[in-house]
């Protein structure tokens, strides 16, 4: 019952649990798997030098709620030549050099938690991926995932997309999916990935729509409205008023599973 409320590893008698077999996944989830981040948090490089209001406020965002805390996710079972996906999903290169490449490297930019860097590490044959974002707790949550998944082709380094110049590297596939919009310039996260692309390279990448979501945009013009904040108490009271609205487009919100949980609501909506 107290785990639905408070993460377990918050309480100060969390480490000294004894005989808890009924609730074994439970203090695996909640203490054990935590702690083991933290210990992941001091492995991970850091490349880090952010600017700007928008980057801030992001990053401290997903340290304080990393997203998503996902448990089980879709792997490829046999990774195939650039060729192959390429043909798999219906592409035409204009550049066919791309097809040449062997020993793909790849940049995620952006990886959250790593369900992304994790599905296209076993995607492509004989990749290298690196897999950048800007919040440490994020990545350590992607790197005991991809522990847990005996993956051994992914290196994880907390950075800024905006000093990824800085590091000089460059990526014959660069993905990057749900992170430019957020950005205070998108354009210039654009021209920073082009950058670090190798010439015939291939880029991906995954924007936002408005159409699609008309009621996450509806639910934010209610945010401002109401003049609430991202505190617990103000997300459940904007929450238990949108279950009693009226408005059918705010209803399709209770169609969203990360309704029903603080964490993914405040990425949603707030």
């Amino acid at each position: 019952c107290l785990a639905s409320y408070r993460v377990l590893n918050q309480y100060s008698w969390s480490n000294h649990l004894i005989n808890y077999n009924d609730i074994e996944i439970l203090v695996r989830r909640q203490i054990v798997e935590v702690h083991r981040e933290k210990q992941i948090e001091v492995q991970i490089p850091k490349h880090l030098n952010i600017n700007g209001y928008i980057s801030k406020a992001v990053k401290a965002q997903y340290e304080e709620n990393p997203y998503p805390r996902w448990v089980s996710t879709s792997i490829f079972p046999k990774p195939l030549s650039i060729k192959e996906v390429i043909n798999q999903v219906g592409l035409s290169p204009i550049d066919q050099a791309i097809f040449q490449k062997k020993f793909p490297r790849i940049l995620i930019a952006g990886c959250g938690t790593g369900q992304h860097s994790i599905q296209t590490a076993t995607r492509f044959k004989n990749c290298q991926v690196t897999a950048i974002d800007i919040s440490l707790r994020s990545l350590s949550y992607a790197k005991r995932k991809t522990e847990e998944f005996c993956i051994n082709n992914i290196e994880y380094i907390q950075a800024d997309i905006l000093n990824l110049e800085s590091m000089s590297r460059q990526y014959d596939i660069i993905e990057s999916v749900g992170v430019l919009h957020h950005m205070e310039d998108p354009f210039l996260g654009w021209k920073v990935l082009e950058s670090c692309l190798r010439p015939g390279g291939l880029m991906k990448i995954g924007l936002y729509g408005e159409i699609s979501r008309q009621h996450v945009v509806k639910a934010r013009e209610l945010i401002l409205r109401l003049r609430k904040g991202t505190a617990h108490k103000e997300m459940i009271e904007v929450r238990e008023y949108i279950k009693r609205s009226s408005d059918l487009i705010l209803a399709n919100l209770l169609q969203e599973t990360d309704f029903y949980n603080t964490r993914n609501f405040r990425d949603l909506v707030f």
